[in-house]
């Protein structure tokens, strides 16, 4: 079986490659922009611009996919607030086009998708509750998930949160590079405190995806951590584990942010269905904690 990892230089992706990479039963192929970053040689590997159609065109008649993994994305939501027809080519135009080239070869299309389609005022959202994004990187998100539900191909659309983790070389920071880097360099930080999520630990993440690539039912999936928190808790959590300063940790609320892009207040998701139908299990927040910590304490990166 072939499968196709796009934004492979993403945390996600990397982590899923590395995963998928180690099973000798599938053909692993991955595309991003620029050199690839898995120093791994069980697989092939595609320098793309996913918002160019030549390079989409040549990539999949090269690959022929039985199973599409599609986390390339700009997930910043004050960029793509600003940069509405970026975020549009990239999050939504991309995805239509990945969508009708595929159709020929009848690929198991799995999108990654956010909490942030949703608006907030309720939280825990199941698979089933109907989208209403408050922000434009939700609304690209909502409207990609509308493209992969309709394009006739089997698929999954897999919602998730938070999503944190350590890597060598990352591109960008996650809320716990966030947090570690600037408690490591004695900088005060403030983290909101009236938001609540279910944040993810990407190696749980990467699981779901592979047993979704293995399993293929068809339908929406919630991936993500089973603790309803908000960053600020995460922030004290994180300080706990690593033994950083947590006196440096101060709560603030979402009206004192100036922000660009708004964001839902209660989002975290509902994981019922993957744990049953999946056997999804995601690592308790502590325990994950202290496997990244271990690991980063032998790299230092």
């Amino acid at each position: 079986m072939r499968i196709l990892i796009t934004g492979a230089n993403g945390l996600v992706g990397r982590v899923l490659l590395e995963k998928m990479a180690a099973t000798s039963q599938w053909e692993i192929f991955a595309t991003s922009r620029g050199e690839h970053r898995v120093s791994h040689f069980n697989y092939h590997y595609f320098s793309a611009d996913l918002t160019n159609e030549s390079d989409i065109d040549s990539l999949i008649r090269a690959v022929q996919p039985h199973v599409l993994v599609h986390s390339a994305a700009i997930t910043q939501v004050d960029v793509c607030e600003l940069q509405r027809e970026q975020a549009l080519r990239t999050n939504v135009e991309a995805v239509h086009r990945l969508v009708r080239m595929l159709q020929p070869y009848r690929t198991h299309f799995i999108y990654l998708s956010t909490d942030f389609v949703f608006d907030g005022q309720k939280g825990m959202y199941t698979e089933t509750d109907i989208p209403n994004p408050i922000n434009f990187y939700g609304f690209t998100k909502a409207e990609a998930e509308k493209i992969v539900e309709n394009s006739g191909l089997p698929f999954n659309v897999v919602r998730t949160v938070l999503v944190y983790g350590i890597l060598p070389n990352m591109s960008r920071q996650n809320i716990l590079t966030w947090i570690i880097h600037n408690l490591e360099a004695r900088k005060p930080i403030r983290v909101v405190n009236d938001q609540w999520r279910t944040p993810t630990y990407v190696e749980d993440l990467a699981n779901g995806l592979k047993l979704l690539a293995r399993l293929r039912p068809v339908g929406y999936f919630n991936l993500a951590g089973s603790e309803y928190l908000t960053p600020y808790q995460f922030a004290l959590r994180v300080a706990e584990i690593f033994d950083l300063d947590s006196s440096l940790i101060s709560p603030t609320y979402a009206h004192e942010f100036k922000e660009t892009g708004t964001r839902p207040f209660k989002t975290g998701l509902k994981i019922n269905k993957a744990q049953e139908i999946l056997g999804y299990q995601p690592t308790p927040l502590n325990e994950s904690l202290i496997c990244l910590r271990d690991w980063y304490r032998a790299h230092r990166v």
